[in-house]
């Protein structure tokens, strides 16, 4: 497509695009006949117009779980379908490197541990619960007054459900005294046979 830029002085506006005709008009697979508009758009076409090919949900699921945890958020920034996938996500992993906390430019160094508290609690609200398979929470670089436990202890009872396999969870030193895991979570025959790595 060709870009036709408006130009002002004043303002900024948003530029047009403005469609190329294509070369070959018919469609060689239906007798030379016209391409029409409720025709479906072949998986390279699809791909080349930005959507996402027609595949089975359950493959589209898979696809997603094999992403980062940043990639797959990002996918559910522009897509409906993966935005459903990420409220599913199997594998969420919160530290430094995963939320790229040192890529944050106006990011004080006392201030990244409270960054990574209210990233995992914004993700950690809006996702379902259903599915998650690891679940890493490292809050070592945290302050005590950037960890809210009472929050802490709710994710916990929300994701720590049959089919979790891995649960990892890192305080600062300060909580080493302090915080009584919920072992009343590890009870429940369900949700504890399935982990192997605490």
């Amino acid at each position: 497509m060709e870009e036709i830029q408006t130009s002002s002085p004043c303002s900024w506006q948003p530029r047009r695009l403005r469609r190329r005709p294509r070369a070959n008009t018919t469609d060689e697979t239906n007798g030379g006949a016209p391409c029409t508009a409720h025709q479906p758009l072949q998986a390279n076409e699809a791909a080349s117009q930005g959507t996402v090919p027609e595949l089975p949900e359950d493959a589209l699921q898979h696809i997603h779980s094999l992403m980062t945890m940043r990639d797959a958020a990002r996918a559910a920034c522009v897509s409906h379908r993966f935005l459903f996938f990420w409220r599913r996500y199997p594998n969420l992993a919160f530290n430094q490197e995963s939320l790229a906390v040192t890529r944050q430019p106006f990011l004080l160094s006392q201030d990244r541990g409270k960054y990574v508290f209210s990233k995992a609690q914004h993700v950690l609200e809006n996702h379902s619960g259903v599915g998650v398979k690891m679940l890493k929470l490292n809050l070592s670089t945290c302050s005590k007054k950037d960890i809210d436990i009472n929050l802490l202890d709710g994710w916990l009872r929300a994701f720590i459900k049959p089919g979790i396999t891995e649960l990892a969870v890192l305080l600062p030193k300060c909580y080493e005294l302090e915080y009584n895991f919920p072992s009343s979570l590890m009870s429940c025959d369900e949700a504890g046979s399935s982990l192997t790595s605490i």
